[in-house]
């Protein structure tokens, strides 16, 4: 038993390597391998659907569409199974939302199922800057302005020095058509953060006020 369980570890890690490198397809293998040796083990789940992910977009782009929605069948489910078997896990669930967002291209469905799974990690970790950023950009992909606009405004209370949070908090006044909102986040990234932020500087010129 204890040979079995050392086995599935260097398989999961040689699978890891091998994803890391580039090579998905005997990534894949070797991780799946060690699934079917220690099904019990969440990061296992969870490298597998990195590799089956990878796999699912590149079918993506050589037009394989069936395949491609196959893979990344597969690779929600492998998620899924990842933060079933490690609920209060919050890096399985960040995990998750991602490759969720990534497969959205394939399905559009999944960009919902990622603003729910980053609802389930926020919770968790509440005072966490860049998971909720990644919270209220979820919401903006679904199309709740109103919802990503109040998160986006708790990150900033939360950390005054993310540039990402002001510039994209500025984007989305300038979409609802608040440009002195805009405009305020974009001289504070000038002011405060990088006079010489050229997106910022690009947009404050836009606006025009």
């Amino acid at each position: 038993l204890i040979s079995k369980y050392w086995y599935a570890d260097y398989l999961y890690a040689q699978g890891k390597l091998t994803n890391d490198s580039g090579d998905y397809v005997t990534g894949r293998e070797l991780v799946n391998r060690a699934v079917k040796l220690s099904p019990k083990e969440s990061l296992f789940w969870s490298e597998l659907s990195s590799s089956t992910t990878a796999l699912s977009l590149i079918a993506a782009k050589q037009n394989e569409a069936e395949l491609s929605k196959q893979l990344a069948n597969s690779a929600v489910t492998e998620s899924g199974n990842a933060v079933s078997l490690s609920p209060a896990n919050v890096n399985l669930k960040r995990d998750r939302a991602s490759r969720l967002i990534d497969l959205s291209p394939i399905n559009p469905n999944y960009i919902i199922l990622a603003r729910d799974t980053l609802i389930e990690a926020a919770r968790l970790a509440p005072t966490e800057a860049k998971l909720q950023y990644n919270l209220s950009i979820a919401y903006l992909r679904v199309g709740d302005y109103t919802k990503a606009i109040e998160i986006m405004e708790k990150v900033i209370d939360m950390k005054p020095d993310y540039r990402q949070a002001h510039y994209a908090l500025a984007l989305m006044y300038i979409d609802t058509n608040e440009k002195q909102k805009a405009k305020g986040e974009l001289e504070y990234i000038l002011n405060h953060l990088n006079p010489e932020d050229v997106e910022a500087q690009r947009e404050l010129t836009e606006l025009g006020l």
